[in-house]
């Protein structure tokens, strides 16, 4: 009978397997906040508050979501969702329009209008951009999104 030989292969046609990492899509990588498109218009007429003021409180209220990955952010969709641009208040779309039309960033559209809940009412609005979050309004009151009132 006949012995199955194993053989080996030769030193020089041994061959590692290289394998790259499966490329991260943006659901897997941690948001990152930029400041450079804050409203401070918005900010003077409605909440009244210049933005150095609220800097601080800001970034320590997004504190959380800074180690959360969009996958986990968009889970809790009742809290943190994209907006529909049609129901903001007049005063909003037409600060989003002048945003969007001066060109601060041509590759994000009104449409791509994220909503993040701070706690209570308070909101952050503003535009994702691959792993970026552009902010663009701090919302205590819910003003840009007017809640419709039940059995009104």
């Amino acid at each position: 009978m006949g012995k199955n030989k194993i053989t080996k292969q030769p030193e020089h046609r041994k061959q590692e397997l290289k394998t790259k990492p499966a490329p991260t899509s943006i659901s897997d990588t941690r948001i990152e906040f930029r400041y450079n498109m804050v409203d401070e218009v918005a900010l003077k007429e409605k909440v009244r508050c210049p933005w150095i003021l609220l800097d601080d409180f800001i970034k320590k209220s997004v504190h959380d979501f800074a180690s959360m990955k969009w996958s986990e952010i968009k889970q809790n969709e009742k809290n943190n969702h994209f907006v529909d641009t049609k129901g903001i208040s007049k005063y909003y779309k037409d600060r989003l329009k002048i945003l969007v039309g001066d060109g601060l960033n041509d590759s994000i559209y009104p449409e791509d209008l994220f909503s993040l809940r701070l706690s209570g009412i308070k909101r952050i609005y503003g535009l994702p951009a691959g792993k970026f979050f552009y902010v663009i309004w701090f919302d205590p009151e819910h003003d840009v999104v007017p809640s419709k009132l039940k059995h009104t």
